[in-house]
């Protein structure tokens, strides 16, 4: 619904060989919006699963793909929000899938009370206005409207000067989006290389990182941290499986971060 089709097709057709066709008339807000009028019940991973099976039910494709996004604090740092993406593709005719995700510190994810013109000129200028949508939440005594798709920053000031103060959103459906999707076509490539990936042991395509171990020991003072120690790779249909340690390439973590040394 969203436009991420664009970011995804031309990655996946280059990179893969495969042709892909747009199940377009999908209802996948049914899942959950960003604004919660429909709340997100559902993981990014069950998300995604329950799009497939829709489009499978729809369309009959036993080879679907779907897209899942999320935003909030960054899982290990914290202290900046991030863009974390998911991309599945659901086999039903060999019962397999084949899943991604990538984390990424590039997004405009951000929310405020706007009281006077100069902070709204702030907010939308960070942002990203008018490239990048912004959302007002309208809070009633007994529902919550959203505007969204506002184009002229003038309707921003009109509310504004009505109301008296406003609460803006960034919109992070996709297609209001441009910074999400460049990180969604960061992601599909991520895709399609594990989608061209055997397993050494069978050959089925799909092997790469099914998790990662924290654990990785501070340079000062030796304590394990928070970050990847290394990363257990896995077969989607097999049981065979890889241990990769120091998958970003350093043994020991900088003691910034550090729940020791830097609490």
């Amino acid at each position: 619904m969203h436009g991420k089709e664009r970011a995804i097709i031309p990655v996946l057709e280059r990179s893969v060989g495969v042709r892909c066709n747009f199940a377009a008339h999908l209802n996948t807000d049914a899942f959950g919006t960003f604004t919660g009028e429909i709340p997100r019940v559902l993981s990014p991973l069950e998300a995604a699963r329950r799009k497939c099976e829709l489009c499978h039910l729809e369309t009959g494709a036993d080879l679907v793909l779907a897209s899942e996004g999320s935003f909030g604090p960054h899982p290990i740092v914290g202290f900046f929000p991030v863009d974390q993406e998911l991309l599945l593709v659901k086999d039903f005719r060999n019962e397999t899938e084949i899943h991604v995700s990538h984390i990424s510190g590039a997004t405009n994810f951000a929310s405020a009370e706007i009281k006077d013109e100069s902070a709204l000129n702030d907010f939308l200028l960070n942002c990203g206005f008018p490239s990048h949508g912004v959302i007002v939440r309208m809070n009633h005594e007994h529902e919550t409207k959203f505007l969204k798709d506002i184009a002229d920053r003038e309707i921003f000031r009109k509310l504004l000067n009505e109301k008296g103060s406003l609460h803006l959103e960034t919109d992070m459906r996709a297609f209001r989006n441009p910074t999400r999707m460049t990180v969604i076509q960061q992601t599909a490539e991520l895709l399609a290389e594990r989608m061209k990936s055997l397993c050494p042991s069978c050959s089925v395509p799909g092997f790469g990182v099914n998790y990662a171990v924290p654990g990785l020991h501070c340079s000062s003072c030796g304590s394990e941290t928070r970050s990847i120690l290394k990363n257990v790779l896995g077969c989607i249909s097999c049981s065979y499986t890889e241990e990769h340690y120091y998958p970003k390439g350093k043994k020991t973590e900088d003691p910034m971060y550090c729940d020791i040394c830097n609490p």
